[in-house]
């Protein structure tokens, strides 16, 4: 079968041709849909070109029934306008295809639903989060919002159209976004839970070293609130609290965090922590925590989180898109206001019990996400979608 993955995913491609991820398109990703030996997929996502020394926390992606298509071109001025003929030829692609796969939200997902309509193809989608609100934040012009509410509005409009859909929440996203085909449920994780508890290092006494947070998340813009998470650090601060916070994840905007850390004096407590390869090394990370934080403006349902409470951590985060489907409302918060945060950090700092309880029932709660039970679900629905191709031909 010719299989079709679209997404607007940044592949990185060494000097050799091979092609590397951060973790999001894994090989286990791309077995989910494979299920003969003669099964091939190509991937159309986005390319970026990297030196051979930056491939080092990287994952290689090289199951050999995938086949990357990369367009050229990053923003989508470059590939809807500048580079649009090279790219045509990329996204025709869907038209030969026997089952076409597009996670949404993206660009170029979205585009090549309305390919498929127009050809009368049928496509099957992934839901992996809210389409407007993955564009704006509080510093988002009128112009930026309105791109952004047409964005969602097309976004709905194709995804009421699929023969199928696979959501990462329960029912958050499903009641933004619709669809009267195939449906299932599966978080769009991989991660593999261990069997015990891991080990928690000791408590550390408020008066000792710093207590560590942690947050994973990408520096492309501002939705994961690692803005308003330094903001909270430089309050605790203030309140005579020491707290470091450490942040993994890369992007565009790192020199603007550095610099407000800076301004706000607390450039000693913000650790930007770069990137690491998935599995052991980002345990390793998590485990030197004392809490995982994520304030996100939006979400679908963040595998970092879920990382994070199979590793026994404590965690508060933002009662955004799927996060309260994993989390009880004691260890969210619905005001961006750093009093509100601080407080709530001040509690687990000051509570040996509270994290451990915390850290323990989420350890329990992330064991709904483990890979053998969620691809279960996965490969059942992506077998219906392929025994709807076969008795539609």
């Amino acid at each position: 079968m010719k299989i079709v993955f679209v997404h607007d995913h940044k592949i990185r491609r060494d000097p050799s041709k091979k092609y590397y991820t951060d973790g999001k398109l894994t090989n286990e990703l791309f077995s989910r849909y494979i299920f003969e030996e003669d099964d091939k997929v190509t991937a159309i996502t986005r390319c970026i070109n990297i030196h051979q020394n930056d491939i080092g926390n990287l994952n290689l992606v090289n199951q050999k029934n995938v086949i990357f298509s990369p367009v050229k071109g990053i923003s989508p001025l470059d590939i809807f306008f500048k580079n649009f003929i090279y790219n045509i030829k990329i996204f025709k692609k869907i038209i030969k295809a026997d089952l076409n796969v597009i996670r949404l939200p993206s660009f170029m997902g979205l585009f090549c639903c309305f390919i498929c309509l127009l050809f009368r193809k049928k496509y099957f989608l992934e839901l992996v989060g809210h389409a407007k609100d993955s564009l704006i934040d509080k510093k988002s012009s009128y112009l930026k919002l309105f791109l952004a509410n047409t964005y969602s509005f097309f976004t709905k409009f194709v995804t009421k159209r699929a023969s199928g859909t696979i959501y990462v929440t329960q029912s958050a996203l499903q009641e933004e976004y619709p669809n009267f085909g195939l449906t299932s449920v599966a978080s769009n994780v991989v991660i593999h839970v261990e069997n015990t508890q891991p080990q928690k290092r000791k408590v550390k006494p408020l008066l000792n070293e710093p207590f560590k947070i942690g947050l994973i998340g990408s520096f492309n813009n501002h939705y994961k609130g690692i803005d308003f998470s330094i903001r909270t650090i430089a309050l605790l601060r203030k309140n005579n609290i020491v707290a470091n916070l450490h942040i993994l994840g890369e992007g565009s905007l790192l020199n603007e965090y550095i610099q407000l850390a800076d301004e706000l004096k607390v450039k000693d407590l913000i650790q930007f922590d770069g990137i690491l390869p998935g599995g052991e090394p980002v345990k390793a990370w998590l485990d030197e925590l004392d809490l995982y934080i994520q304030p996100s403006l939006t979400e679908g349902l963040p595998r970092a989180l879920i990382e994070a409470m199979s590793r026994g951590l404590p965690a508060l985060a933002s009662n955004v898109g799927g996060i309260p489907e994993l989390l009880d409302s004691e260890y969210m918060f619905s005001s961006f206001d750093e009093n509100i945060f601080a407080n709530k950090i001040l509690k687990f700092i000051q509570d040996e019990k509270l994290r451990k309880v915390c850290g323990n029932n989420n350890y329990l709660k992330s064991k709904d996400y483990d890979f053998s039970k969620l691809e279960s679900d996965r490969r059942e629905f992506w077998m219906a979608c392929r025994n709807l191709l076969k008795e539609a031909s």
